[in-house]
């Protein structure tokens, strides 16, 4: 089985290490950490597939072995996540030129990963300050991506749920399976809207709180549930610390109700209006569900 490559590099002191810190759920481990020293690994399986994270020393020093034609680590990525530290500006400008370097650097080779660029550091509590700043990086980092395929996340320590959107997103571009996934649940919200009720949307998690699809119907819906995906995560491994969680279900703001349920090692989320928990649930799980968890399940070369 194919291993997946996943690189995150940016200049010393980025937020690289920390960012892997939060996908790990090693918080533990944030107040104490030390300057990456050259390439450090860690996988993960995902979807069933095994996906390995290099993190790369941002000093100067590994930053040069990188570019050279010997180092292989920046090449052979499914995904290269380029992380720049918003609140130092006197950093911007050798930001912007070590990622064109690296753009360089994978095209000698003619790789062409998709590219994730993480303005970190966005602290809630400074965000408006930087603002500007962001926007400006945004400006810079578009017109050297011409001709890529890449997406901005504005990420922090401090809000999980950026880092878990921005890596997620990440991992969709490249796992398998996604389209058959997209498919199942796009039919499920359309034969739940034609027995009368108002889903509107559909979230997937795995054990280790990645997402691995959503679908929904219009742009308000994604947005308040990607705002409340946080808070139900919480919920659902303060219940597992606990012993054990099996279904939550709750409303916001008396507009959106959202109804997840514990099947094996998949968390799903299913959002609406007015509905019908059990009618609901019934459709889902009499006629999607199984689909669902032989595609994650399968075993693919």
């Amino acid at each position: 089985m194919k291993q997946f490559k996943v690189v995150f590099t940016g200049l010393s002191n980025a937020g690289k290490t920390s960012i892997l810190k939060v996908l790990d759920k090693q918080f533990h481990r944030l107040a104490n950490m030390v300057p990456t020293k050259g390439v450090e690994r860690s996988l993960s399986t995902i979807l069933g597939f095994p996906v390995t994270k290099w993190d790369l020393g941002g000093q100067e020093q590994y930053r040069q072995e990188y570019l050279s034609p010997k180092s292989k680590a920046l090449l052979e990525a499914d995904l290269l996540v380029f992380v720049v530290d918003i609140q130092d500006w006197n950093i911007y400008d050798k930001a912007i030129e070590f990622y064109k370097r690296v753009l360089e650097r994978l095209k000698e080779n003619n790789e062409n990963p998709y590219i994730l660029i993480c303005f970190h550091k966005a602290d809630p509590e400074i965000y408006e300050n930087y603002k500007k700043n962001i926007n400006d990086l945004i400006k810079l980092f578009d017109e050297a991506s011409k001709g890529l395929d890449y997406k901005f996340f504005i990420t922090s320590i401090y809000n999980r749920r950026s880092i878990i959107e921005a890596f997620s997103y990440g991992l969709a571009q490249f796992l398998p399976k996604k389209k058959s996934m997209d498919y199942i649940l796009k039919n499920f919200i359309t034969d739940a809207q034609q027995s009368g009720e108002k889903v509107s949307g559909v979230m997937l998690w795995d054990q280790n709180a990645y997402f691995l699809n959503m679908v929904f119907s219009d742009n308000k819906t994604e947005n308040a549930s990607l705002t409340a995906s946080m808070g139900i995560l919480d919920i659902i491994e303060s219940f597992e610390a606990a012993g054990s969680f099996q279904s939550l279900s709750m409303e916001v703001n008396n507009e959106y109700q959202f109804l997840t349920k514990k099947i094996g090692k998949l968390y799903t989320i299913i959002v609406g209006k007015g509905l019908d928990l059990d009618n609901v649930w019934r459709i889902y799980n009499k006629y999607y569900l199984d689909n669902l968890e032989e595609i994650i399940e399968k075993k693919l070369d």
